[in-house]
């Protein structure tokens, strides 16, 4: 094996670890990228040819199937960042409009709200997204 296709081993590996701590698609793509680089290394191909295989599946990916991942399936079940919307959970810092971080399912997610203060403690629905950041708001419906 040439060191080509190690060095396309390795960053696709690097970005599956990258995906799986930060489920947003993106880096998923781009390991596929990765991966279809390294076949072509092991093929012979030269490193010009990797690269265009690269960005081509890395667009294709993004482009074809990041939709179809990202949005759920055809009975409209949402996963992801998507399926966090609605979700109630209690704060387990004080979040503020600027910054916040809040654990879910395991993984730590930058949060802000949308105006004002939540202090530690107090109930809190996931309303939305802003890029990567969750938006908060305080649970009304909470007794």
């Amino acid at each position: 094996m040439d060191l080509n296709a190690i060095i396309w081993l390795v960053a696709g590996l690097v970005f599956v670890i990258i995906e799986l701590l930060t489920p947003m698609f993106f880096a998923l793509s781009v390991s596929f990228g990765a991966f279809v680089a390294f076949f072509c290394a092991l093929l012979g191909f030269s490193v010009p040819i990797q690269m265009v295989c690269f960005i081509s599946a890395v667009v294709l990916f993004f482009v074809f199937l990041r939709p179809v991942l990202y949005h759920g399936n055809k009975a409209g079940e949402k996963f992801g960042s998507a399926a966090l919307v609605g979700m109630k959970t209690v704060a387990a810092e004080d979040i503020t409009p600027l910054h916040g971080t809040l654990r879910i399912d395991g993984t730590v997610w930058q949060v802000r709200t949308r105006e004002g203060s939540i202090p530690k403690g107090e109930r809190l629905i996931i309303v939305g997204f802003d890029r990567i950041k969750v938006i908060v708001e305080k649970d009304s419906n909470h007794e």
